[in-house]
Parts: structure tokens; C-alpha cells; sequence
């Protein structure tokens, strides 16, 4: 009954997507493969932030290679690890409990954490991936992407909290632990839901889940609206700090 009602039932179903914007998209990621390496997989999601409508999507490696969606796939052990794209939840949770900007964190590198805010034991260790040391304020850790101040960062916060703000800010996905890497991104998660985060910050901390299909009208004039109101994911005086720190990512 329901594959005849999509098939044969005479609806009309509209989508989010932009043509124009979606030829960018498989053009960018085009040109992005043969600069990486044959082996490279290229995947990209755009969301409108105000709605989380999504805009354009490409998948990955075209279909006939790998059937894989890694714009989307929602299996456990799918996708890839967010590495620093994290530290973006990591600086939201900060700020929104109390942290400034102007705060500062010891990078110095190699770091340990014998447990986090809320007494969580944290074994093991990690270091710096780029060059740096010493003590950073929030905006040059965050732009210098330093890893063992937003390891110290996440932990005196608490994993706990990170944890809480990366589902409000739309990380379903349950497979986030309390680990001393859990800032940089060592847990996968497809491109929409890393968009969809992004998307959180940029809509001054109002998070819609993202959706394809618009609105469906049926042979009689209903119309169904699939979109839905959005979640404050943190406040829009917190989002709109973290918009100024991020920044100085690009400059």
C-alpha cells in the first residue's frame, strides 16, 4: 500500500534541494579528488541553517564504485572521525557554562588528565599534532586548533557536558564516550550531522534537524509541511561569542 501510494497514488513531493547549489557541491568535491589522491573520498552537506533544509548533498564515491552514503549513513562503525571539527562542540560547552574567551589553558605537550571535572578516570595520553605550547587564551587555542588545550578544556568542563552539548547540537548518534581524546574527534559521524552541528552555531544556537522533502501535496490539495521548529541548543549570546572566536580559524 505504500509503494503504490508513492508511485501510483498521484503526489507531488517537493524537495529542499537547489539545483545550482548541488552542481557547486559535486563540482567542488570533483576537483577535490584528483589534488587528494585516487583513493580520496570526497563528501559535502549544505544546510540551510534557519531551517535545516538541506541544499545539496553528494554521497562520496559515485555510486557504480561504492554504495556507501557518507553523507548520511547512520550504521555505528560508519563514517569518519571529526577530528578537530569537535573542538567547535567542545568551545560551545564551554561558553555556555561560564567560560570566557579571555580565559586561558595550559597546551603544553604531551598531556594526561587523571580524571575530568565530575571525576571520570581518564588513562592514557596525547599530544599536540601542530607546533605549540605554553599557555593559550580561548581564542588563540581555538584558532591554532591546539589539541592538548582543548583536551585540558574539555576535561575541566566536564566529558559530560561536552557529551550533552554535541546531541543538542545534533549528534544523535550514541557512541560518544567519556575518553581523554573525546575533543578531537575520534569518534565518527557522517557529513550532515557534523553540517548540522555547524549549522547550530550559525543559526545563533538554534538547532533544526535537517530534511529533504519540503512539503507533499496529495491528489485532493492536502499539503503536509515536514518542517519543524527548531531547539535552542545554547543561548544566542553564547553562539554568537563562539561565531567571534571561530574567526580566528580563518583569519
Amino acid at each position: 500500500e505504500r509503494t503504490d501510494r508513492v508511485l501510483k497514488g498521484g503526489l507531488k513531493i517537493y524537495t529542499t534541494f537547489d539545483k545550482t547549489l548541488q552542481g557547486y557541491a559535486e563540482d567542488a568535491t570533483t576537483k577535490a579528488k584528483p589534488q587528494m589522491g585516487a583513493d580520496w573520498i570526497s563528501s559535502l552537506v549544505s544546510i540551510d541553517p534557519g531551517t535545516g533544509a538541506v541544499k545539496a548533498m553528494v554521497s562520496g564515491q559515485d555510486y557504480a564504485v561504492n554504495q556507501t552514503n557518507y553523507a548520511t549513513t547512520s550504521c555505528t562503525n560508519c563514517g569518519n572521525q571529526t577530528g578537530s571539527t569537535f573542538k567547535v562542540i567542545t568551545l560551545a560547552a564551554a561558553l555556555a557554562n561560564g567560560y570566557s574567551p579571555n580565559d586561558t589553558v595550559d597546551g603544553s605537550s604531551p598531556c594526561e588528565v587523571a580524571h575530568d571535572a565530575d571525576g571520570v578516570p581518564l588513562p592514557g595520553s596525547t599530544t599536540n599534532d601542530e607546533e605549540g605550547s605554553g599557555t593559550y587564551d580561548l581564542w588563540g587555542a581555538t584558532s591554532g586548533s591546539v589539541n592538548c588545550a582543548f583536551v585540558r578544556l574539555s576535561t575541566s568542563v566536564g566529558l559530560g557536558k561536552v557529551i550533552d552539548m554535541a546531541h543538542k547540537m545534533g549528534i544523535s548518534k550514541q557512541n560518544l564516550d567519556k575518553v581523554l581524546t573525546l575533543t578531537l574527534g575520534v569518534f565518527p559521524q557522517n557529513t550532515e550531522t557534523m553540517a548540522d552541528v555547524m549549522a547550530t552555531v550559525a543559526n545563533n544556537g538554534v538547532h533544526h534537524t535537517p530534511y529533504v522533502v519540503q512539503k507533499i501535496v496529495f491528489p485532493d490539495g492536502k499539503v503536509i509541511d515536514t518542517s519543524t521548529p527548531g531547539d535552542t541548543a545554547m543561548a544566542p549570546d553564547v553562539a554568537a561569542c563562539e561565531q567571534n572566536v571561530l574567526h580566528g580559524v580563518v583569519t
